[in-house]
């Protein structure tokens, strides 16, 4: 288990997701995850490529399963949401989203997607 380089691993595919390279984020994260299997956000990165790829499915897999590693990561929950909106699961997605504003009562951003 390498803690450090799964973190520096995290922070390569969080830069490449921001700028829309998926495969290298992809990579990044399984890298990340590899080094360090209990890296929740690297497995919600995961998540969030899957999403971008309209692979929802397997979104809704990652986010679950970042979920159940950190309860506490809102983030986790939200990209669960996002997922299961666009699978059409309308109940599922809102009690998705309400958990994140559980977690994180002051983010417009999971405000919006309850409105």
């Amino acid at each position: 288990r390498d803690v450090a380089g799964s973190k520096q691993a995290y922070e390569t595919g969080r830069a490449a997701l921001a700028l829309g390279k998926l495969a290298p984020a992809q990579q990044a994260f399984t890298t990340a995850v590899r080094l360090d299997p209990d890296n929740a956000a690297a497995v919600c990165g995961l998540a969030e490529v899957a999403f971008e790829r309209a692979q929802y499915t397997e979104a809704v897999d990652h986010a679950r399963r970042a979920a159940r590693m950190s309860p506490r990561m809102s983030k986790a929950h939200v990209v669960l949401g996002d997922a299961l909106f666009r699978l059409l699961r309308w109940d599922d997605a809102r009690a998705a989203y309400r958990k994140a504003q559980a977690l994180a009562p002051n983010d417009p951003s999971i405000q919006q997607r309850l409105a």
